[in-house]
């Protein structure tokens, strides 16, 4: 990885599911702030778990949010991660 493109980024990642694309660039790269963002309460919980359980700290935030909402954010992100996004209705 170029961990140097990511320094002082920041860096939303959607939908980050388990968080695992997040959980990386927190462990390998110098970003400045990673968002997190999901579709339902449980996954943004289960997120903050796995950063948890992981011994991160600090330059990372989980929230809930429609696509549709991104705007209301106000904040333009040098990077936008995304693992495999895909929709269902369940």
């Amino acid at each position: 990885m170029n961990t140097h493109k990511f320094k002082a980024n920041n860096i939303i990642e959607l939908p980050s599911g388990t968080g695992i694309v997040g959980i990386t660039l927190h462990k390998w790269t110098e970003a400045k702030r990673i968002v997190l963002v999901d579709l339902k309460d449980e996954v943004v919980a289960n997120i903050k778990n796995n950063f948890i359980k992981n011994k991160l700290q600090g330059k990372y935030v989980a929230v809930k949010m429609q696509w549709n909402e991104y705007a209301s954010f106000n904040v333009k992100y040098d990077v936008i991660a995304t693992c495999d996004p895909f929709f269902h209705r369940c």
